[in-house]
């Protein structure tokens, strides 16, 4: 395959499971008046507790430009807080409420619940499969990134 003809290729499949991944998790996020992105800042929260902004903003490939305004609509939906860091006072940091911890633990169960078992009906091979090309294409793009 050329270059040109595998460039389209993974960009369009890329664009498809994106955009499949986007349909069936906004069924999830969206009772929670949640975007997508914001779900990513809280399940991020959720799996690494609270984080300062520079990390969230790391662990989310998101500039802080991004992020800050995103975080305020997230405290003014009682989503987050931020919190003084109790060793540096002039560093805030990032904290899901009980609210939202509530939410994610509910997400996170029907997810389980209804895709898991989809992707269940997959054989071995063809997981081992999907998950080699990802760490793949994940480990290519890093080298790119590194590159520049």
């Amino acid at each position: 395959m050329i270059d040109a003809e595998f460039q389209e290729e993974l960009v369009e499949v890329l664009k498809a499971v994106n955009g499949k991944l986007n349909v069936i998790l906004h069924d999830f996020y969206e009772p929670y008046g949640l975007t997508s992105v914001q779900a990513s800042v809280l399940l991020q929260l959720h799996k690494n507790g609270e984080q300062n902004i520079t990390d969230l903003c790391n662990h989310l490939c998101m500039g802080k430009s991004n992020l800050s305004p995103l975080c305020k609509r997230l405290e003014k939906g009682g989503f987050i807080e931020r919190v003084r860091n109790s060793k540096d006072e002039r560093c805030v940091n990032i904290k899901m409420t009980e609210y939202a911890q509530g939410i994610m633990h509910e997400v996170t169960v029907k997810i389980s619940e209804n895709i898991i078992p989809t992707l269940n009906h997959i054989d071995e091979y063809k997981k081992e499969k999907i998950v080699e090309g990802l760490n793949i294409l994940n480990e290519c793009l890093s080298l790119d990134k590194n590159k520049n």
